[in-house]
């Protein structure tokens, strides 16, 4: 016989996902459409807040119990309580029900314990050991990107290429990719170091370090916005293993995608790996992660091309033709192919440019917006070119339009400048419509679009930058 569940919702979204666990859950036991008799009892949140902020727990107690006799009147046999905080009200909860209950925090401490005293033996069922570990794979280190090629060739769809790592790596404990072959292309001479041709064209090899991009003479230079961006990359550690190439070609992120596999299971899966559904757009039919690389938006403003090795040869490629419009894969790039080298064409005298990034900490943290700005001023201070470009709103990275027509001729020190600016930074507002693909309110993201485009800007008037909150 069958039990009728009753939930006891405080968060929506754990609420929601307990359901949608056992719903799935059933089906994998009972069949294809066979759920349980499941009801929820919900009460306001903000009623949670004022005795949770407090510290009175017992207060916490009374409002469970309140969901706990609705839900015996339904029928309940016993209760889930799917919010991890409040279990500290448990003490008053248990001995006053009219239900027994069953809660997460208990039940995921008394998992642990059994696996500790399994000595960490991880349980059969996919997904299920506590520590994230790396799927079996084997890895090549290639001397010579001809080698690499190659070998991406010979192994064909199951091969995958690994720069630095340090997206590569936490993705592949999360089973978003599980190939059969890495290929490593930390051994390759010709993928590093910097240098300017004789044409003034700026050379970036794949494999230089986003540490060594930020401090490069020839960089800070020739394009300030690329150095400041590439300072405002993760961590002092990461950005000393992490590659320009590889922030380049950085997998765009969505806060349904970038989860373990146990977590993304739970919810069905999403278009973008494993599954049909897109869990931003209700009923989208195209996958709207975001494109989350810094470098991205400063090397559009400085009109770089990219150097792209395949088994074909050489091939370049502007970096505005470079992207999709598709989350699942954003890039005009075919597997087999390695990016080279970049390469950055000369910039006037007057060249000026910043790098503006919102996130919650002050380091590690992808974008919630990424602003890149360029000023090209001729002798006089007025503005001859202008350039900016967004990330972290969609699948490939936004230039904001009429930016140009709205700066050009304007001196820079100049109240004209200052109309100018919050000119371009109302239109970007317009143009710029943040969905909620990424960790943090859409809505606040978007609020914040002028906000950084105007502080952007005028960091690039004044040679300051970058433009950071923290």
């Amino acid at each position: 016989m069958s039990k009728h569940i009753g939930i006891v919702g405080c968060s929506s979204e754990g609420a929601a996902l307990c359901y949608r666990t056992i719903c799935l859950e059933a089906e994998s036991l009972m069949g294809k459409h066979a759920h349980p008799e499941i009801t929820m009892h919900t009460i306001s949140l903000a009623e949670y807040m004022k005795p949770t902020q407090e510290g009175s727990w017992q207060g916490v107690a009374e409002l469970m119990l309140r969901s706990a006799q609705a839900l015996k009147r339904a029928g309940a046999d016993f209760l889930i309580c799917p919010d991890n905080t409040i279990h500290q009200a448990m003490p008053w909860v248990v001995p006053n029900s009219p239900l027994p209950w069953l809660h997460i925090a208990e039940e995921v401490a008394r998992e642990a314990g059994a696996r500790s005293n399994a000595f960490g033996v991880a349980a059969a069922r996919r997904g299920s050991s506590l520590m994230l570990r790396l799927p079996k794979f084997e890895i090549a280190r290639p001397r010579q990107l001809s080698e690499a090629v190659a070998l991406l060739a010979e192994c064909g769809p199951s091969s995958i290429v690994i720069a630095g790592g340090t997206d590569l790596v936490p993705n592949m404990k999360h089973e978003l990719f599980t190939p059969d072959l890495v290929v490593s292309l930390a051994e390759i001479p010709e993928l590093r170091g910097i240098r300017r041709e004789t044409d003034g064209t700026l050379v970036i090899g794949a494999m230089s370090s986003l540490e060594q991009v930020a401090a490069n003479e020839l960089v800070l230079e020739q394009a300030p916005v690329l150095a400041q961006a590439a300072s405002l990359i993760a961590g002092p550690q990461l950005r000393s293993m992490g590659t320009l190439g590889g922030n380049v070609m950085l997998d765009t992120r969505c806060q349904w995608y970038n989860q373990t596999y146990f977590w993304r299971q739970a919810l069905g899966f999403c278009m973008k790996k494993d599954g049909s559904l897109c869990h931003v757009v209700e009923g989208g039919g195209k996958c709207v992660a975001a494109a989350s690389n810094d470098s991205a938006p400063a090397l559009m403003t400085l009109g770089a091309t990219l150097e792209i090795e395949g088994p074909n040869g050489r091939r370049s490629v502007a970096i505005d033709d470079f992207w999709l419009a598709d989350g699942i894969f954003n890039k005009r790039i075919d597997h087999g192919e390695i990016l080279a080298e970049i390469h950055i064409p000369p910039t006037p005298r007057g060249h000026r440019g910043a790098y503006g990034k919102l996130r919650d900490r002050g380091s590690i943290d992808f974008p919630l917006l990424g602003v890149a700005a360029r000023l090209d001023v001729d002798a006089s201070g007025a503005i001859e070119h202008a350039d900016l470009v967004l990330t972290a709103l969609a699948a490939q990275p936004r230039r904001v339009k009429r930016v140009i027509e709205t700066l050009r001729g304007v001196r820079i020190d100049t109240d004209d400048f200052t109309r100018a600016v919050d000119e371009v930074a109302t239109s970007a507002h317009k143009q710029c419509h943040p969905l909620p693909n990424i960790p943090g309110d859409h809505d606040y993201r978007r609020e914040m679009v002028p906000v950084y485009v105007r502080r952007t800007l005028i960091a690039a008037a004044n040679g300051t930058g970058p433009v950071h909150h923290i």
